[in-house]
């Protein structure tokens, strides 16, 4: 496997994430954040193409919604 050096710094992080797509729910956890992209961890496989919402629960603040967010692999 290749080394890649990401242009963005990540962020770790530890917030519980609901993900949905057509009738499909999964649930995990974002554990890393950057400007170009999140890491999730999660109970359902998330390929690649895929357009999926999420709901975040942020501690401390409200709940972050993002209508259609691209699974990269």
């Amino acid at each position: 496997m290749p080394f890649t050096m990401h242009p963005y710094r990540s962020v770790p992080v530890c917030c519980p994430v609901t993900a949905h797509t057509g009738l499909s729910e999964g649930r995990g956890i974002v554990w890393n954040l950057s400007l170009s992209g999140w890491r999730l961890f999660g109970d359902v496989p998330l390929h690649g193409g895929k357009i999926w919402s999420l709901t975040i629960d942020v501690p401390d603040l409200q709940r972050v919604f993002v209508s259609a967010g691209v699974i990269r692999s």
